[in-house]
């Protein structure tokens, strides 16, 4: 079963936080390779490459990149992520997603979390993406009895 992933830990949710292998300094901007780690608030970004602009908040993240928010999982080959906004692009993409459910009698729902492979995800706010050129599924990724396959969708939790 799959299971979404934790929260970052009490120490991911300082403000500001910022762990890499090696790294260099140009004024606002900071290059970072290797296991580097962006902390910020709840939000916990890892990649292998990252450029941030420290006055802008904005990271440039290349190579086993991976967003956790709460609930939220994404991996991608790469992104564009403001980590004071929350807003952001990620290219080749998996993600998970658990949603709160509440009772309906004409809805089907599933414990299970929103499973997708996306060409390009766009993540508005907390609580809205749009994802490009995918497919979505509850079912078990490996063999699921279903999945959407759909052009675009602007998915809000909630």
């Amino acid at each position: 079963m799959v299971r979404p992933r934790k929260s970052p830990s009490p120490q991911a949710r300082r403000p500001f936080g910022w762990q890499r292998n090696n790294n260099a300094r140009e004024g606002d901007l900071f290059f970072a390779d290797g296991k580097v780690e962006i902390h910020y608030r709840n939000l916990l970004l890892r990649a292998d490459h990252v450029q941030y602009n420290a006055k802008t908040y904005m990271a440039a993240a290349r190579g086993n990149v991976t967003l956790d928010v709460e609930t939220q999982h994404l991996s991608a080959d790469s992104a564009e992520f403001n980590v004071g906004t929350g807003v952001g692009r990620f290219e080749h993409v998996r993600g998970e997603i658990m949603a709160e459910h509440r009772p309906n009698a004409y809805v089907l729902v599933s414990p299970n979390p929103l499973i997708f492979e996306a060409q390009e995800v766009r993540r508005l706010d907390a609580r809205t993406y749009v994802i490009e050129h995918a497919w979505l599924t509850v079912c078990m990724p490996d063999k699921p009895n279903w999945k959407f396959f759909l052009h675009a969708l602007d998915a809000a939790r909630g």
